[in-house]
């Protein structure tokens, strides 16, 4: 997976620790005899992408606008979650990996962004209310860019970095038929190293049997991230379409 070279740092390690502190938890407070239900969610996020990015002490900026679908823009792209369920208590993991370049010409200058962007989050979740599917959900995101931006003539500025940040926020879902669905999740993180970053997502679902369900909605997450010399603006928003596989 795309995450293997790059994540490997001692924040991913810090995360991977809580998701074990956090299954622990979860584990022991679950007294009931039931059994854990698992759901994994392979997923296409077509996301159309925003950045503002500027180096710290310089007026020039880069700015990016564009869709999912400019795949001259879009280099490489992976992504899958997967959610634990026993009685009222839920673990969740979330990963999300792409890869994005863009240029920019004028007269005077030319400008060049190459960015790989990922995320890694595992989290828990409490229902809140027992005869409704609504859970309080808290963890932490670790998010990982490689950034080049370089003007020409002009400067050059690379930054690698690793955020890690907890999260806590609402997830739900309303039945409204036998077969249908609607999932809803909100979520903020950072304060710790990225300034914010929101996380939603709004989907319908629909049962194809008891073990397989097609899910289709929308996604928005925008994150302010800064770190010495550069400040990015980054949103990503678009159609998610995933396959849930129960067992």
């Amino acid at each position: 997976m795309p995450f293997k070279s790059n994540l490997l740092s001692p924040a991913l390690y810090l995360l991977l620790f809580i998701s074990a502190g956090l299954f622990s938890t979860v584990t022991s407070a679950e007294a009931s005899s039931s059994e854990w239900e698992f759901e994994l969610t392979p997923y296409l996020w077509a996301t159309g992408f925003e950045s503002h990015t500027i180096a710290d002490n310089s007026s020039s900026s880069s700015d990016s606008d564009y869709s999912y679908f400019a795949v001259d823009h879009l280099d490489a792209v992976a992504s899958f979650a997967l959610e634990a369920r026993k009685g009222r208590w839920s673990m969740l993991f979330d990963g999300f990996y792409a890869k994005y370049s863009d240029s920019q010409q004028s007269r005077f200058l030319d400008k060049s962004l190459a960015l790989k962007l990922g995320f890694i989050e595992v989290g828990a979740g409490y229902q809140i209310i027992q005869d409704k599917d609504i859970s309080v959900i808290f963890g932490a995101r670790s998010i990982y860019t490689d950034s080049t931006f370089e003007i020409t003539p002009g400067p050059k500025v690379t930054l690698r970095k690793t955020w890690l940040d907890p999260f806590i926020g609402l997830k739900g879902t309303l039945p409204v038929t036998d077969s249908w669905s609607i999932s809803m999740r909100g979520d903020i993180g950072g304060k710790n190293d990225a300034d914010y970053v929101l996380n939603t997502l709004l989907s319908a679902d629909y049962k194809i049997t008891d073990a397989i369900k097609v899910k289709l909605g929308y996604r928005y997450m925008k994150m302010k991230l800064k770190q010495n010399k550069l400040v990015q603006d980054i949103s990503l928003s678009g159609v998610q379409l995933g396959l849930g596989i129960s067992f």
